[in-house]
Formats: structure tokens, sequence, C-alpha cells
């Protein structure tokens, strides 16, 4: 879960074709308080920390969200909107993340090589 705050600027330093795209994103984060697998928006999508340094992180970017994001929004010098993902007190856990609970409520699970795309069961209240 996020706040909507923007906490950051990033900048992309690289972008590299591996199935999806990698991206490594500069920052002014202290990295040494983001774990591996933490989630940080990125200009309003959720992704994952796979590698970082002490000035940037790497995420995949899969072509699911290229195709559902501003075009060219990907590229190397592109600025990107970062915001962490919330905390739970007392937990490591980062909100909105995905849960053995959570993960059983999907309809399908669609694979490529690199990527899973859950559709998610919803209900009407």
């Amino acid at each position: 879960m996020f706040t909507g705050i923007i906490t950051d600027i990033g900048i992309i330093r690289s972008v590299e074709q591996k199935g999806d795209q990698r991206l490594t994103i500069g920052c002014g984060y202290d990295m040494d308080s983001v774990d591996l697998g933490a989630s940080i928006s990125c200009s309003g999508a959720c992704l994952t920390v796979v590698d970082k340094g002490e000035d940037w992180f790497a995420v995949d970017v899969s072509q699911e969200t290229v195709s559902k994001t501003a075009p060219g929004q990907w590229t190397e010098g592109g600025r990107l909107n970062l915001e962490r993902a919330l905390r739970v007190a007392g937990d490591n856990s980062p909100l909105g993340e995905p849960s053995p609970t959570t993960a059983g409520m999907t309809t399908s699970v669609d694979t490529d090589p690199n990527s899973r795309v859950l559709r998610p069961l919803l209900s009407r209240l």
C-alpha cells in the first residue's frame, strides 16, 4: 500500500532487455534501508527491487506493465516519481504485498518465460 506522497525522483540510468526490461534507477534513498524484494512505486507502477547499490536500485518491468503505462516512460534518462511502500508498525512486511491468503484468490495465472500475470477473483459487495 502506498500513500500517494512522492518521496523522491528517480532517473533511469540503464535499460536492459532480459525477456522483461531490467531498469537501473538512480535515487536519493538510503539504500541500506531498502531490502531486496521491497516494493517501490515508480510513477504509479508497483515494482520489486531485484538488485541495489549505494545510490540505485534495479527492477524488472514486465511487458504487461510497459503496455499498460505511459508510452516512452521506461527509457534511459527518464524521470520517475518514487514512493516506498508503507510498513505496518512492528512488522517488516510492506502493506499490500501478496500473501498466502491473497495468492489463492485468483481466477487464472498466465505465464511467459519471465513473468506471471495473475487475474484476480473479484466480487460485488
